[in-house]
């Protein structure tokens, strides 16, 4: 007859040898690839609805920057009375350098364009209505399509920046959450794409988001187009040449204006 210790003993064993038979756990469960992580924590947050909890799981808090003052008329940011250069100003020389020879009233034509169609799709996106010229009808019409198609969790629109740093300030198109990743995008209603200038207008804008700890993981630039087709081309974050082109200009225009005053 065995005693209660050797019972308890011989349980033990028993139990033990039916651990060894089952497969180890670590085996069973598999590592989570991360790119599903931030799928269901998309989900998630897209359930929700909430941008501010979006934002922050996406390190896209957008701050509000309530020391920037813009004047629209003159189109000057300002900050406690100091002027800061727009990131269109910054780029002038380099505008210049591809648009030189085209009739001003072309581009100014171009520029009343692309801010009506500017004003339509924030309108869309802050208040949901529907209000374009009819002669920009096309380019509404691409907008909207693009956002049926991508359907993007828009986090901010038309937000005003600025580099605390380097003192330069300009208006972001949208911030938003698009295939899992943080986005930078700008809308542009020209003829065509100029990458020569919108790698560099992008880089400027997620920089200076960066310098108040807003990453965005890339940047793209939609085109609308007349006819109501769109077109979209992505860029990478952290693109060194077209920053070290950015600082260059914005060397070159400290200087000029040192001189000026």
């Amino acid at each position: 007859m065995m005693s209660a210790d050797n019972t308890r003993t011989a349980r033990v064993v028993q139990m033990h040898q039916s651990q060894m038979n089952q497969p180890a756990l670590c085996a069973i469960v598999k590592p989570i690839p991360i790119s599903m992580i931030k799928t269901m924590i998309f989900s998630v947050a897209v359930s929700v609805s909430n941008k501010k909890m979006l934002g922050r799981l996406f390190m896209l808090d957008i701050p509000k920057l309530t020391e920037l003052s813009f004047d629209g008329k003159r189109h000057v940011y300002s900050i406690k009375g100091e002027e800061l250069p727009s990131v269109t100003t910054v780029m002038r020389p380099l505008s210049n350098a591809y648009y030189g020879g085209i009739d001003e009233g072309i581009l100014q034509a171009a520029a009343q364009r692309g801010t009506a169609v500017h004003e339509a799709i924030e309108n869309y996106l802050t208040f949901g209505i529907d209000d374009v010229a009819s002669e920009h009808t096309g380019y509404y019409k691409a907008f909207k399509s693009w956002l049926d198609e991508k359907k993007p969790q828009i986090i901010s629109t038309e937000g005003k920046i600025y580099h605390k740093i380097l003192r330069y300030a300009g208006t972001s198109d949208l911030s938003c959450i698009m295939d899992g990743e943080a986005v930078c995008i700008d809308f542009k209603t020209s003829s065509q794409i100029v990458e020569m200038l919108v790698r560099v207008q992008l880089e400027a804008y997620s920089r200076a988001f960066e310098s108040h700890g807003v990453k965005h993981q890339s940047k793209a630039v939609v085109h609308l187009q007349k006819d109501g087709r769109w077109d979209m081309k992505m860029f990478p974050s952290g693109d060194l040449e077209a920053w070290e082109t950015f600082g260059g200009l914005l060397t070159v225009h400290n200087y000029i204006k040192k001189y000026r005053r």
